[in-house]
């Protein structure tokens, strides 16, 4: 996430889990419009960030799945839910030969 309550959020709901962060789980705060994060991560979770990305801001579609794929390696996950766009939607959004569903 962008926020950094968001992030700490998270981060609270799956320690109340049972899930620590550590080597394998890391939450962290950043930019998707300018991430330093480079095909770093096999999982990305994103419940609301692609709705807030979209609505209103002059970002794209193609900003957001770009942004997404550039910090997943070769082969990761995303586990995308969104309240504003259908199934249909959405995979039109992930079109192109990097993304499967």
């Amino acid at each position: 996430d962008y926020v950094q309550p968001s992030v700490d959020l998270s981060r609270e709901v799956c320690e109340g889990g049972g899930f620590k962060a550590g080597p394998k789980l890391r939450f962290v705060k950043d930019d998707l419009t300018r991430s330093a994060f480079k095909g770093e991560f096999d999982v990305v979770f994103d419940k609301g960030t692609m709705d807030a990305f979209l609505l209103g801001s002059g970002h794209t579609t193609e900003m957001y799945t770009g942004g997404v794929h550039g910090m997943l390696k070769a082969g990761g996950l995303l586990f995308l839910a969104s309240c504003n766009n259908t199934a249909d939607e959405i995979k039109g959004f992930f079109e192109g030969d990097c993304w499967a569903f």
